[in-house]
């Protein structure tokens, strides 16, 4: 086991030392990002022990070899996923035994991949080191590559890791071809609200009253750039999720407290004191997720246009409540009615201006606001960055 180790140390210090640590830099960031078709490399040898030093010594090249010759996937190690999953949801995902292809999706569906790698390595009575491979297609359930490879010993085992990695390189090199070309990744948010409330009085001579209103509205929509996992649309657009989400609440009310006509068989009108109420709340909510094409637009003046040639609904559902009491046979009577309808909002439309900065031409950034909460106030707010993929990436 010590000597394992030891070999392991000497290949970090060479020439994969470099590998190894951006690996570790660029995981988890590249890979909440989006900017790729992503892949899950997961070790299910049991921790600890010379099999789990030979599975980590695999699972490193793997990453060095996708980071080395496909700089635009995004990719992450069993850790990574459970630091975003937590070990308890991972486990509960995969289950117990030998996952199945439906669990197997479950894991890349909770961490937004499309590829699986599954890496075990099993030690013989006698010594012999199996190290084996798969690679998985989560989106068809199937599997692309299934690489297995036997040594005599786990040191022996070290260097059939690496030739099993080289081999997974070559099943990656025709589901990657011609995809890492250079494309913008980033975000857009846009964020709507109103908010507003009055109460004004309505008192009289005979009465004393008010009537209140109040409007609450939240719609934000958020466009995430994801082109490599989308379809790639080109250097200057973007294939892009967009996720809105619309809450509306009306509410209108007033109160009279006052003398009111009250006429009963056989007696003449006399009045009766008493407080009458309205109440009126329209709720309207809608959710909704598509893929827009996002277009961004250079100038030779230095500025720059984002804008979305489409705007697609989404659904709403609106549910208007009445309540209160009044009054009606000498007396005051309660009453209540509901009602709910479908709508359609149509507010996710982007048209952004912004001046390229010189020095960081790569990079776009900007916040506009408009409005105010009175009268509904639009913020948005975009970062975006050219990923270039044949360019090294460098530590920082």
């Amino acid at each position: 086991m010590k000597n394992l180790i030891l070999k392991i140390y000497a290949r970090f210090q060479s020439k994969f030392l470099s590998a190894f640590l951006a690996i570790m830099f660029l995981t988890v960031s590249s890979f909440a990002q989006g900017t790729g078709d992503s892949v899950v490399i997961i070790n299910t040898t049991p921790a600890k022990g010379p099999a789990d030093e030979v599975a980590h010594w695999a699972v490193t090249k793997i990453g060095a070899g996708l980071l080395d010759k496909f700089p635009c996937v995004d990719f992450a190690s069993t850790e990574d996923i459970a630091a975003i999953l937590g070990y308890d949801r991972m486990k509960e995902l995969l289950g117990g035994g030998e996952p199945s292809p439906e669990e197997w999706q479950s894991l890349a569906g909770a961490v937004g991949a499309r590829y699986i790698i599954v890496v075990s390595v099993t030690i013989q009575p006698n010594g012999q080191t199996i190290v084996s491979a798969k690679l998985l297609d989560a989106k068809t359930a199937s599997t692309i590559a299934d690489e297995l490879e036997t040594a005599a010993n786990a040191e022996d085992a070290l260097d059939n890791a690496e030739s099993l990695a080289n081999k997974l390189m070559q099943s990656f090199s025709n589901i990657f071809k011609n995809k890492c070309e250079p494309h913008w990744t980033g975000s857009i948010t846009q964020t709507r609200l109103l908010q507003t409330a009055t109460t004004t009085d309505k008192s009289s001579a005979t009465s004393q009253g008010s009537e209140t209103k109040s409007k609450n509205l939240s719609a934000t929509v958020n466009i995430v750039l994801q082109p490599m996992t989308l379809g790639f649309s080109g250097r200057f657009s973007s294939q892009a999720r967009v996720t809105q989400n619309y809450r509306y609440i009306d509410e209108f009310g007033w109160t009279q407290t006052g003398e009111f006509p009250c006429r009963e068989p056989g007696r003449n009108t006399y009045y009766i004191k008493a407080t009458t109420d309205f109440k009126r709340i329209t709720t309207e909510n809608g959710s909704g997720a598509g893929v827009e094409t996002v277009f961004i637009r250079f100038y030779d003046d230095g500025r720059y246009t984002i804008y979305t040639m489409t705007n697609k609904p989404i659904k709403t559902t609106v549910k208007v409540e009445t309540s209160g009491n009044d009054v009606k046979n000498c007396g005051t009577f309660p009453f209540s009615t509901a009602r709910e309808n479908e709508d359609a909002k149509n507010f996710a439309y982007i048209s952004l201006e912004g001046r390229v900065d010189p020095k960081n031409p790569d990079v776009l950034t900007g916040k506009k606001v408009e409005g105010d909460l009175e009268t509904g106030q639009n913020t948005w707010e975009w970062k975006l960055r050219l990923v270039t993929p044949n360019r090294k990436k460098a530590l920082k």
